[in-house]
């Protein structure tokens, strides 16, 4: 069994919003409860997305995930709508197609924010990344 010690903060107020479609506050109100958030009505591949069999490409010639994972040290939060841990230190690194990304946060949504063909997961895992040319990506895990 493999335990982590870390501190963790208050939950800010993030209760405006929810991943929950019957709450009155899920993302189909998004674009009505902020006037910064109006682009949550007009779009159609924002998020919450469900990940469809029919438009997920998988591309095989980029072979295996390259990740190579330290211990440092981190915070925990509870942001309401989500739980973070962000990294204060080198917490390693994974490798796509040549590029090197650092780990940078990780956080978990319940229920998920995203589908995978229709169905919605208990909880899902976000590990966040950035390179050195600022380019992000994201690796999430239904649970």
């Amino acid at each position: 069994m493999v335990g982590f010690l870390f501190p963790v903060n208050n939950a800010d107020d993030e209760s405006a919003f929810t991943y929950g479609e019957k709450s009155g506050k899920g993302p189909r109100r998004w674009g009505e409860i902020n006037p910064h958030w109006q682009a949550c009505k007009n779009g159609s591949m924002q998020s919450p997305i469900d990940l469809i069999d029919t438009r997920v490409q998988v591309l095989s010639h980029l072979g295996r995930l390259n990740r190579d994972y330290k211990p440092a040290p981190a915070t925990v939060k509870n942001r309401g709508h989500d739980i973070t841990v962000r990294w204060k230190g080198d917490a390693g690194e994974i490798k796509i197609n040549g590029t090197k990304y650092k780990l940078l946060q990780f956080h978990w949504h319940s229920p998920s924010e995203h589908t995978i063909n229709g169905s919605r997961y208990e909880l899902f895992s976000v590990f966040r990344f950035i390179s050195s040319a600022n380019s992000t990506t994201r690796i999430t895990l239904p649970s």
